[in-house]
């Protein structure tokens, strides 16, 4: 079985430079899949594949993406 790596909206945010409330509303719109963490308000896992997918085109709107 192949582990796919995850982010934090934290992580994203470092890596990219997006702001992390962009994140959360691309999170929020379905925009961006991501996973919620149990016992986090807003702490969420995002898959690798998912983040190429939103950050390079994907099927993501495109005045929706930072």
């Amino acid at each position: 079985m192949k582990l796919e790596m995850t982010y934090t909206v934290r992580q994203l945010h470092d890596m990219t430079g997006v702001p992390m409330t962009t994140i959360y509303d691309a999170i929020h719109k379905g925009l961006l899949k991501a996973k919620p963490l149990p016992g986090y308000e807003r702490g969420y896992r995002i898959k690798e594949s998912e983040v190429q997918r939103y950050f390079n085109g994907g099927d993501a709107v495109g005045s929706e993406r930072p």
